[in-house]
């Protein structure tokens, strides 16, 4: 997981000086439990506030954001988990998983909250 700051604030954001995160989140090929996947890479965006950015670095770090779905019996590819909302685009609303999306925030951190907690795992910022 890797973190860029922009300066750019995200549209419905504006007001936040801080800018906007853009996480990456890279994995090389590899196999778990006998299945194997390619190598991918995903990108998303949040307001530049260390507080989701450190729900999702916790998270990620405890293997709660991404899951492999199985193609074929030993065949798979890692997907975002639907649990939390991701938004990887800057423009073009909630329809096209973009911003601006108002109620974004605040879905992103409930959501890592919550799963965290139900994971048993202890967040403290």
């Amino acid at each position: 997981m890797s973190v860029e700051r922009l300066r750019e604030s995200l549209p419905g954001y504006e007001l936040w000086v801080m800018g906007t995160y853009a996480i990456t989140y890279s994995f090389p090929a590899g196999s778990l439990n006998g299945v194997s996947y390619e190598a991918k890479k995903f990108t998303e965006y949040v307001p530049a506030n260390p507080y989701p950015k450190n729900l999702l670095r916790k998270a990620f770090n405890t293997g709660l954001l991404f899951k492999i779905k199985i193609i074929r019996s030993y065949r798979g590819e890692i997907i975002w988990n639907n649990e939390f909302p991701h938004i990887t685009n800057k423009l073009g609303g909630p329809d096209n998983n973009g911003y601006p999306d108002p109620g974004h925030y605040k879905r992103i951190c409930d959501a890592l909250m919550a799963k965290l907690k139900a994971a048993g795992i202890e967040y403290k910022e």
